[in-house]
């Protein structure tokens, strides 16, 4: 049941609980409505098309949610979650400037809704701006503490800001307050990997794959923790299996390329590599990434590529597939909140 209050979801918990192919939603429970004072001072039509909207980004119906929200916003241009709303919305088709530019007015205008800020992080991490998403993230738990999708927000910042302690931490905390959360597994994964703790790594992306099995990307993140642990034929196991899922997950496709090569299985490996750079690693289930160790993607590019003739931009298959400008192996942002 959607509760007319607020309707927080994760992206993850949103792909495993509705019908959509990629996107489902689980929604926060609460009282009744409670519209803006702009709202109520002004057009009743404006908060019929914010609740509508609402509805629509829950069935994945971003675009015409926006319709619905540009309308809610020219009969009351000062309606704070209309904003947040919109900027979920933007969000979740990947359009993160657009995102940020409405997830900022929204604080403005409701500078006391958590969800603003959750917002507003979820877009910052996603362009990068590890820093900002972090503050934001903080801000957003510090007005909501009992909403676990704050600190997967932070996690994924810590992991990018390479305060890998602190992040495990903040996942920890998540799956404290919601027990079951794919997210917060996947983000400690990558915490634990990038602290040479392999054995928790493959616990959590272990339990990961147990509670998402329908989503590529838990394979793809187990596929990694296979490959730090030099369990070659594993990780070609489970990257294929992510890509059977997932037909467009590029990470996967990267994975795959370097346990092939370390398995000399040369063309097969470098029919991947050029799968992941025609993919760009950005992909409809996620659109996250993972981190790989900078000398390993290296020489694997370079090994790959140049076993027959073939030189790819060593660069591009790095940041893209390693995320050092983009994103991590923990989820980027995971979660989508909407306010009526």
């Amino acid at each position: 049941m959607i509760n007319f209050k607020s309707a927080s979801t994760s992206l993850l918990t949103i792909m495993l609980l509705g019908s959509c192919a990629t996107q489902t939603f689980a929604a926060d429970t609460g009282e009744g409505p409670k519209p803006d004072a702009a709202v109520t001072a002004g057009n009743k039509k404006a908060y019929e098309a914010n609740e509508a909207a609402v509805q629509m980004i829950l069935n994945g119906q971003f675009k015409e949610a926006i319709a619905k929200l540009d309308e809610a916003i020219s009969l009351v241009p000062k309606y704070g979650r209309a904003y947040n709303n919109r900027a979920a919305a933007y969000c979740s088709m990947g359009d993160f400037k657009a995102g940020l530019k409405d997830a900022n007015e929204a604080v403005k205008l409701r500078p006391k809704m958590g969800h603003a800020y959750l917002n507003r992080s979820w877009a910052e991490n996603k362009l990068g701006e590890f820093s900002k998403g972090l503050a934001d993230a903080n801000q957003s738990i510090k007005l909501d503490p009992d909403d676990a999708m704050g600190y997967v927000n932070k996690s994924h910042a810590l992991n990018m800001l390479g305060k890998h302690k602190e992040a495990i931490e903040a996942s920890s905390k998540a799956l404290e307050l919601k027990p079951g959360l794919p997210t917060a597994y996947v983000n400690r994964t990558h915490a634990y990997l990038q602290a040479g703790e392999y054995d928790k790594a493959m616990d959590d992306a272990n339990k990961a794959v147990e509670l998402a099995p329908k989503h590529g990307i838990v394979f793809s993140n187990r596929a990694r923790v296979k490959l730090a642990k030099k369990d070659w034929q594993g990780a070609v196991d489970d990257a294929t299996k992510a890509i059977e899922v997932n037909p467009n997950l590029g990470i996967a496709y990267y994975n795959r390329s370097v346990a092939r090569n370390e398995l000399k299985q040369k063309d097969q490996g470098i029919e991947d590599l050029k799968k992941a750079k025609e993919l760009g690693v950005d992909n409809a289930d996620t659109k996250a990434i993972q981190k790989i160790d900078r000398s390993q993607v290296i020489g694997t590019a370079k090994q790959l590529s140049q076993s027959n003739g073939e030189y790819f931009n060593v660069n591009f298959v790095y940041q893209k597939s390693a995320g050092i400008k983009r994103d991590g192996i923990s989820f980027c942002i995971a979660s989508i909140v909407c306010r009526i």
